[in-house]
């Protein structure tokens, strides 16, 4: 569904015509609170593949916009000219943090906010993959599509018009989020496990 499409379904419901920012508005709010509870439940509708590369004594990589951190228990993947077909790393236990001096091949990994750091420091170039959790991009457009294939169109149709607008500014209540989250809830704990089908852009 485009936001064209969902902005003809509910328009008769503010029985007046609605202005396209607080339209947008509206809709990224909902987006948002869908994608923090599927956050919550850990659900592969936010994962994505990320693979960055680092240069020789380079140690450290930042997630993209809109990460939300890494899959649990799948942890980063490296591999260089030499590691092939690579290695997965461990958390990096802290006592160990201020042992390493010198560079080698990566055995441990560290993250801290959005910034995940390999230990010891690479001596070669090393590819990096992930498995993160990452929001959907910010709608702009009454011809963007909404995200998540269609699985949660019913809960926007439902949710968008129940924004309180106040001089163009949107109030997510309790009531609104428990409002959301029910709905998402139902339609996760009924949806089969599927596999990843998309790779977050380099």
């Amino acid at each position: 569904m485009t936001l064209n499409d969902l902005l003809i379904a509910i328009l008769p419901k503010y029985g007046d015509e609605l202005p396209t920012a607080t339209f947008l508005n509206a809709v990224n709010a909902v987006q948002e609170v869908i994608a923090q509870r599927l956050w919550l439940c850990q659900a592969d509708l936010l994962r994505t593949s990320y693979e960055a590369t680092l240069a020789a004594e380079a140690s450290s990589l930042s997630l993209p916009s809109g990460s939300l951190g890494l899959v649990q228990g799948e942890w980063p993947w490296i591999s260089t000219a030499e590691l092939i077909p690579g290695r997965s790393l461990l958390p990096l236990p802290a006592w160990l943090r201020h042992t390493f001096t010198e560079v080698g091949t990566p055995h441990y990994f560290e993250l801290r906010g959005l910034t995940v750091t390999l230990y010891p420091t690479p001596d070669a170039e090393t590819t990096v993959n992930l498995e993160i959790y990452s929001r959907p991009v910010t709608l702009t457009a009454l011809t963007d599509t909404l995200p998540w294939d269609e699985l949660f169109d019913r809960v926007f149709v439902e949710a968008v018009p129940r924004f309180s607008v106040a001089g163009g500014m949107l109030t997510v209540t309790p009531e609104m989020e428990s409002f959301i989250y029910q709905r998402v809830d139902l339609l996760v704990n009924h949806r089969p496990a599927k596999a990843i089908l998309w790779r977050h852009p380099a």
